[in-house]
C-alpha cells in the first residue's frame, strides 16, 4: 500500500518537487511518487487497449522513462498541456508499436493508430483513473477512519469484483440484507473520499 501522504499530494506537489530535484537530490523521492501514482494507472491502461501484461508492463516502463528523459531536458512545460496528455500521447504510441511488433496489423487490416483513436485511449484512461482512485478511497478509509474494515470489504466486492450479493454474503459471513446495510454505510464515504482525491490528482 501506497502511504498515506503519497495517496492525498497532488500531482502539482509531485511536479513542483520534481523540478527542486532537479538542482538538489533531496528531493529525489519525487520521482518514486510520480512512479508509483502513475505506473499501474498506465498499465491498466495498456490493458484496456489489448497488450498482455508483460506488454503492458513494457509500454508503462517506455512511457515514465521517456518523461524522465523530456523533464529532465526542460522539454516538459505544463503551460502546453496537462500532465494526462502527455502520457497518453506516449502510450498511444507505445501500444501502437507493440501490436505492430505482434503483427495484429495484417496488409489489409486497420493500422494501430486507426484502431487507437484519441476517444478510445481517453475512454481507457478514464475508466482506469476512476479505478485508481476508488482503490485508492477504500485505502484511505481503511487508513483514516474506524470504518468496519468488513463493511469495506463488502464493498471492494461488489464494486471491483463483481460479486453478487449472496457470494459476497457467503465470503464475509454475513447475511444477504446485512451485505446491502454495509454497502449502504461505505458508499458515501467512498464518494466523499474520491471527491477529495480526484482534487488532489488533478493535473
Amino acid at each position: 500500500m501506497a502511504p498515506m501522504d503519497e495517496i492525498t499530494r497532488t500531482t502539482t506537489a509531485i511536479l513542483d518537487g520534481l523540478r527542486e530535484g532537479l538542482k538538489d537530490p533531496a528531493h529525489a523521492e519525487e520521482w518514486v511518487r510520480l512512479d508509483r501514482r502513475y505506473r499501474p494507472l498506465l498499465i491498466g491502461v495498456a490493458r484496456r487497449l489489448g497488450l498482455g501484461d508483460a506488454d503492458a508492463a513494457d509500454a508503462a516502463q517506455e512511457v515514465l522513462a521517456s518523461f524522465v528523459r523530456d523533464f529532465r531536458a526542460g522539454r516538459y512545460d505544463r503551460e502546453r498541456g496537462r500532465l494526462r496528455h502527455w502520457l497518453l500521447a506516449f502510450l498511444r504510441a507505445r501500444v501502437a508499436d507493440a501490436h505492430r511488433r505482434r503483427g495484429r496489423a495484417g496488409p489489409s487490416a486497420p493500422m494501430p493508430e486507426e484502431i487507437l483513436d484519441e476517444r478510445t485511449v481517453a475512454d481507457a484512461w478514464e475508466e482506469e483513473r476512476r479505478l485508481t482512485l476508488l482503490r485508492a478511497a477504500l485505502e484511505a478509509l481503511r487508513a483514516r477512519s474506524r470504518t468496519d474494515p468488513r463493511t469495506i470489504r463488502v464493498f471492494e466486492l461488489l464494486y471491483m469484483h463483481g460479486l453478487a450479493p449472496q457470494a459476497v454474503a457467503t465470503e464475509c459471513s454475513m447475511s444477504v440484507e446485512e451485505v446491502y446495510v454495509a454497502r449502504s454505510r461505505v458508499a458515501a464515504r467512498v464518494r466523499q473520499e474520491i471527491r477529495r482525491l480526484d482534487e488532489c490528482w488533478d493535473d
